[in-house]
């Protein structure tokens, strides 16, 4: 299974070869992540951790049918598990001034959860940001296109927090969650979900958006959230270097004044020599019950990318801070292997 994702990632159509024009297009997709990972030991011994993982195995399917419908299927068998991505439809309503978006999707929250796993500038994602309610879940979403052109930018969706096996149990339990997305792109050559300015143009180009999400469900369940969450962001993009900020805001209380977590995160990159990057991430966090686990996370990545961006090498260091009041900290190391 994994040698013929890989295959399929590789697999290009000739270069002389031009597109015909259909009314049902269809693009398979592929995306395979081998990953070493060296850690010291998580409760501050003189131990430590090394392991491979394939974290991601992945098949996407993507369909469009002239400019009115697009579709697109994706599964995942990382560490080989089977699992479900994205899996919806999304209906142009009007042109791409309006679309609706039905099935499973990302809730349009935080910029980093919003880019596309291959894209990342390290080797994985912030540890902090799911906590904000950031993931993908069943809804039904509307939205203008996410940084497509220049101007603003806005989706908006009412959501299950629900995952795939939800539904075998006896009882699926629906827990309506709201979330919207409002932000402004200066420029269509910002690409405002890519972590990365490879074309280094010397153009000036950002993006600011602010997202929040709301669990209109005020019980209280074991293992499901409740509350609001709240969180900005701004990206920046000239000559070859990306500048990324943001934080966020959480409590567990709809009427609590007070958020019972917040964080905040910084990043920054550099595209050079066309196949070459260099990035660090900053991300610190704070919370009175124990949901984030990393305090403070600095990391610095190398990526190199082969083959026209079929082949990507990623290396990065991490220091982290786990749980404050222990004052434990945590070295990592990983490097990685991706082909798509």
């Amino acid at each position: 299974m994994i040698v013929s994702l890989a295959v399929l990632a590789l697999a290009a159509p000739p270069a002389d070869e031009a597109p015909k024009k259909k009314r049902l297009q269809l693009e398979p997709a592929g995306l395979l992540q081998v990953r070493y990972t060296y850690r010291t030991d998580q409760n501050g011994n003189d131990g430590q951790t090394d392991a491979f993982e394939v974290p991601r195995a992945r098949f996407i399917f993507k369909g469009a049918f002239e400019k009115r419908l697009d579709f697109e299927l994706g599964v995942d068998f990382g560490n080989f598990e089977l699992s479900l991505l994205d899996a919806y439809a999304n209906v142009r309503a009007y042109k791409r001034h309006l679309q609706v978006r039905a099935g499973r999707m990302k809730r349009p929250l935080v910029r980093e959860r919003l880019q596309s796993a291959k894209n990342l500038g390290e080797v994985d994602r912030a540890p902090a940001g799911k906590d904000l309610g950031a993931r993908r879940d069943f809804g039904l979403m509307l939205h203008n296109g996410f940084g497509d052109e220049a101007g603003i930018e806005w989706a908006a969706g009412i959501f299950a927090d629900l995952e795939p096996l939800d539904f075998a149990a006896e009882e699926t339990d629906f827990r309506p969650v709201a979330a919207a997305r409002l932000g402004w792109n200066s420029s269509d050559e910002l690409d405002p979900y890519v972590p990365w300015d490879r074309e280094a143009t010397s153009k000036v180009r950002y993006g600011l958006a602010a997202a929040t999400l709301i669990m209109l469900d005020t019980d209280v369940v074991p293992d499901r959230d409740t509350g609001w969450r709240f969180e900005g962001d701004a990206v920046l993009k000239v000559a070859g270097a990306t500048l990324g900020a943001g934080g966020g805001l959480s409590s567990a209380d709809l009427d609590g004044a007070e958020p019972a977590f917040w964080t905040a995160f910084g990043m920054a990159s550099y595209a050079f020599l066309d196949d070459y990057g260099v990035s660090v991430r900053y991300t610190h966090a704070r919370t009175e019950a124990t949901r984030a686990l990393v305090d403070n996370e600095l990391t610095v990545a190398l990526s190199a990318w082969f083959f026209h961006d079929h082949l990507r090498l990623q290396v990065d260091g991490s220091w982290l801070d786990l749980e404050s009041d222990t004052a434990n900290n945590d070295f990592r190391v990983r490097a990685q292997l991706q082909v798509q």
